[in-house]
């Protein structure tokens, strides 16, 4: 009788053990689940200011082109505004001498004609017959 006591007593005490041992595993578990979800909360956030942030470069990046083509658009119908004043009243061969001794100033970013002396024959303008 007091070899089954004694062995119901080890029992016992071995099975309080493996409660003990599988209650801590269980708290470490939980503990490793808390930091995983801290780490996956934090890792969130971090992904939606990320997306916020390329969200709004997108929509700017789409401004600045709506931008850029109104712009293109604009500066397209004042050449071709230019190039029709110019050929309905410009005659080809003044266009054509104007234009070469026309020459691009980089300092400036602009075009530059010289000067046209009228008392010098060759610079003047040439009569229609």
């Amino acid at each position: 009788k007091r070899e089954k006591e004694l062995k119901l007593i080890q029992d016992k005490a071995k099975e309080e053990e493996e409660r003990l041992a599988l209650e801590e595993k269980a708290n470490s578990q939980d503990e490793k689940i808390e930091k995983l979800t801290a780490k996956l909360q934090k890792c969130w956030g971090m992904y939606k200011n990320a997306k916020g942030e390329i969200d709004e470069l997108a929509e700017e990046f789409q401004s600045e082109r709506a931008d850029m083509l109104e712009t293109i658009r604009a500066v397209t119908k004042e050449i071709k505004l230019k190039n029709l004043i110019i050929s309905s009243f410009v005659p080809r061969e003044e266009f054509a001498r104007i234009e070469g001794k026309a020459r691009w100033e980089e300092a400036e970013g602009s075009w530059v004609i010289p000067k046209i002396d009228l008392n010098d024959p060759q610079s003047r303008p040439s009569k229609p017959p």
